[in-house]
């Protein structure tokens, strides 16, 4: 008897996957008409937030097409309506040595925009993150860059009703279409059946210490230094039980290591400067009595405070935008322009004394009614 050859997965072309997905949609007695298609950029899959976002675009009668460089833009062909979604234009700036090279990037990505609308009729919508990017070297490059965004594409996806004017206020632009639809939790998305005592032992932190938990890419903007600097201060003064656990992705080598060297010369900070591995996300929650997040950036939305509601951890933050929003849930957020705030938030901290109102929370944020308005907003572009 011959042997039975082995078979192999053979990767589709954009073609195919795009024919296929067509198909699939176009077989749904449920909708009517041409099925449509969201391209979206950067594709980010370390984050599941694209993911929960898009998560009911089959049921709305369109697909879901992620690209990671622009330049895929025309393999992408599309007998329906088309929405280019953008969500960071981080890329375009990577690598670059001058403003002179960041400007040919976006001039370039600009062209590549003109010429796929040109082509496809698509819709142009940015979702937008952050008010003003992270960890730039060319400032006055990138804020004619967000301008030319607000002008240029059909619409703006906001996370929350008030960053329109504060957009607008930012960039001295009048916003036009805009619609809102806010970030959905992480409720399910990961892993979570470890329980405390467990998730403590992993940490390797005795059983009645006070945990606090930083998550999130070690980067300068998020304050981890001065985290640290509070943190040993509440505890010379009366909170010798606190601990700390810093972990995620080591996203700026030089400052990762500044951090390194601090950490490691105190023993009750515990420091993971990796890639968390989804399934071991829920450890660093469940073990910690709250996630402290001293942002010192422009952020409009805080991927960290969602996932840590998500997984019931409380949160202490700075008043700033992307937290004020949230203190009806009950957060703990402290005076940004008081150098002493975050050490006195960490002195009166007492996570039983915390009423978050989680319940709120998962029903305001619900990830598959999130996904439907998002997706009726963008079958309004074509209305």
């Amino acid at each position: 008897m011959s042997a039975v050859p082995a078979l192999f997965n053979l990767p589709s072309t954009r073609e195919e996957s795009l024919a296929r997905k067509y198909s699939e949609i176009a077989a749904d007695p449920a909708h009517h008409g041409n099925p449509r298609l969201v391209v979206c950029w950067p594709a980010a899959r370390m984050n599941k937030f694209q993911s929960l976002l898009y998560r009911c675009a089959p049921d709305s009668g369109f697909a879901v097409e992620r690209i990671s460089k622009l330049a895929e833009l025309d393999e992408v062909f599309w007998p329906g309506d088309v929405v280019f979604n953008a969500h960071w234009f981080g890329p375009l700036r990577n690598s670059v040595q001058s403003a002179e090279e960041l400007q040919n990037n976006i001039d370039t990505a600009f062209a590549l925009f003109d010429r796929f609308r040109a082509r496809t009729g698509a819709k142009f919508v940015w979702s937008a993150h952050n008010l003003k990017p992270h960890r730039s070297a060319y400032h006055d490059v990138e804020i004619e860059l967000r301008k030319r965004i607000l002008t240029e594409f059909d619409a703006v996806h906001l996370l929350d009703g008030d960053h329109a004017s504060e957009l607008q206020d930012t960039y001295d632009v009048k916003i036009g279409r805009h619609f809102k639809v806010v970030h959905p939790h992480y409720v399910g998305a990961y892993a979570d059946h470890v329980e405390r005592a467990e998730a403590r032992e992993w940490i390797g932190f005795d059983p009645g210490a006070r945990i606090l938990l930083f998550f999130g890419s070690i980067q300068r903007y998020k304050g981890i230094s001065r985290l640290i600097a509070a943190f040993r201060a509440a505890r010379e003064r009366a909170c010798d039980d606190l601990r700390l656990v810093i972990a995620g992705f080591p996203s700026d080598k030089d400052y990762v290591a500044d951090i390194s060297a601090v950490a490691a010369r105190d023993p009750a900070i515990r420091y993971f400067p990796s890639k968390v591995p989804d399934d071991d996300i829920q450890i660093y929650f469940r073990a910690a009595d709250a996630t402290v997040l001293p942002y010192s950036g422009e952020q409009l939305n805080s991927g960290a405070a969602m996932l840590a509601l998500s997984f019931d951890c409380p949160v202490i933050a700075p008043n700033e935008p992307a937290f004020q929003r949230l203190r009806h849930y009950g957060i703990t957020v402290y005076d940004n322009s008081d150098p002493n705030a975050l050490e006195n938030a960490l002195l009166d901290f007492d996570h039983r004394a915390i009423t978050t109102d989680f319940v709120a929370f998962r029903r305001e944020h619900d990830s598959h009614r999130i996904s439907r308005v998002f997706f009726d907003n963008l079958g309004m572009l074509f209305d």
